[in-house]
């Protein structure tokens, strides 16, 4: 667990790292083409893990963002739904519009609920 929650906060800082840069450059980015590409890099790892690994990406769906920042998230978000998956548990990833300009990227996992694990509120 505490392996776990070092590996979570130093994705956090990174995270927060990105935020903070001010001179960030904002391009248009395929964020279908991103999403694809990292969940194609990951693929491999949870089917060797055993674990079943479902994408839905919508084509065509380009956002205002740093490139390189955005694949780190969707790599940061996928590693973490794949490590932490329950053994033959399903990782997924869905990047889906959502009304007319925005969109919404998903990562999810299966994770047993255990009674001795608390979350923070």
């Amino acid at each position: 667990q505490v392996q776990r929650m070092t590996e979570l906060g130093s994705h956090l800082v990174t995270l927060s790292k990105l935020q903070e840069k001010e001179d960030l450059e904002l391009t248009e980015v395929d964020f279908s083409e991103v999403t694809k590409k990292v969940a194609g890099e990951f693929r491999v790892l949870a089917e060797r893990e055993e674990k079943k690994y479902e994408t839905k990406i919508a084509e065509g769906r380009k956002v205002k963002a740093n490139e390189s920042g955005l694949r780190e998230l969707v790599s940061i978000l996928t590693d973490n739904a794949v490590k932490y998956c329950t053994d033959g548990g399903t990782v997924r990833i869905t990047l889906e519009p959502k009304g007319h300009s925005s969109t919404i990227l998903t990562v999810s996992n299966s994770y047993p609920e255990k009674k001795d694990m608390h979350m923070p509120a």
